[in-house]
This record gives C-alpha cells, structure tokens and sequence, in this order.
C-alpha cells in the first residue's frame, strides 16, 4: 500500500537521482529473483518453470 507513494516521493523530491535510484532497486530485484530462480533445486536442466 506504500509502494506507489514511496516511488512517487522519491522521484518528485530527487528528481533524475530518485529515477537512478529507483532503476537501480529494480534491476536488483530482477537480478536476485533471477539468482533465485536459477538455483531452484526442484527444475532440472530442460524442464519447463512451473
């Protein structure tokens, strides 16, 4: 429920800087849930991802 306002807060008051910082927490999420997901011991190689 806090989400949107703490995005819309730290772009409006930091400006390009909250954009960069907000670019930079995505892709490391995106590269933490794809580290997770590739040592994920229940997919064998060539299985399909539930």
């Amino acid at each position: 429920m806090l989400t949107p306002m703490t995005l819309t807060v730290t772009v409006i008051e930091n400006g390009k800087a909250g954009w960069a910082a907000l670019g930079a927490l995505f892709l490391g999420s995106a590269l933490v849930m794809w580290a997770i997901a590739r040592t994920d011991p229940t997919l064998s190689p060539g299985q399909p991802a539930r």
